[in-house]
């Protein structure tokens, strides 16, 4: 079984980084790859793993704007109802060149009979572009899917894929989706949910830091 989860995860891999061979300005609903504005580059990122437990069991745990300790970073300031889009949530985040506050945006939210889920929330455009400390460069928008789909009764497949406009590489994306995601079902682990297999999580990402 082992072997056929790990395929679908590199087939998942590999469908969610494919380039298309349009290029627009870089938005939520634009063609991937994006156009991103003058002095940032284009990246992207997809993390993937199966959680040995159920879909419901994990979508309490992720799939919640506003309470995401299982992040590391909890948001200082909130504003509009949970889980609702158009809320908005501010944190403080740790990049390679500093701490930065952070605002997003809930752009959709939507959670499925069997418990399948699929959360997408977006730099807060009020906040773009974002410049580093250092007057070098800006974080100029970024765009995140956080995905879980029930596979079997106690196994779920988490997708958590984002690109971005930034100005060099301020944000290792798989090494935070990574431990963020081992956080998560050490939790599950802890709450004796994970009654089934677990593989992963990894990473694809078209840049390295």
């Amino acid at each position: 079984m082992k072997i056929a989860v790990i395929w679908s995860l590199t087939a998942m891999i590999a469908s969610v980084c494919s380039e298309s061979l349009r290029v627009s300005g870089c938005s939520s609903t634009s063609s991937l790859p994006c156009e991103c504005s003058a002095g940032t580059d284009y990246w992207e990122s997809v993390t993937t793993e199966v959680i040995g437990a159920s879909a419901e069991d994990v979508g309490n745990l992720i799939n919640d704007f506003f309470n995401c300790g299982w992040l590391g970073a909890v948001p200082y300031k909130t504003k509009g109802q949970d889980n609702t889009v158009g809320a908005i949530r501010t944190s403080q985040f740790e990049t390679l060149i500093g701490e930065y506050d952070v605002s997003e945006k809930l752009i959709e939210y939507e959670i499925e009979s069997d418990g399948s889920f699929i959360q997408r929330f977006e730099q807060l455009s009020s906040t773009i572009p974002l410049k580093y400390h250092t007057g070098n460069g800006s974080f100029s928008g970024y765009w995140v899917t956080l995905q879980g789909k029930y596979i079997f009764e106690a196994e779920t497949l988490v997708v958590w894929s984002i690109y971005a406009c930034e100005t060099g590489h301020a944000r290792n994306f798989a090494l935070f989706h990574e431990g963020a995601l081992k956080n998560a079902t050490s939790i599950l682990q802890a709450q004796n949910k994970l009654k089934g297999i677990t593989v992963g999580p990894v990473s694809a990402q078209n840049f390295t830091t």
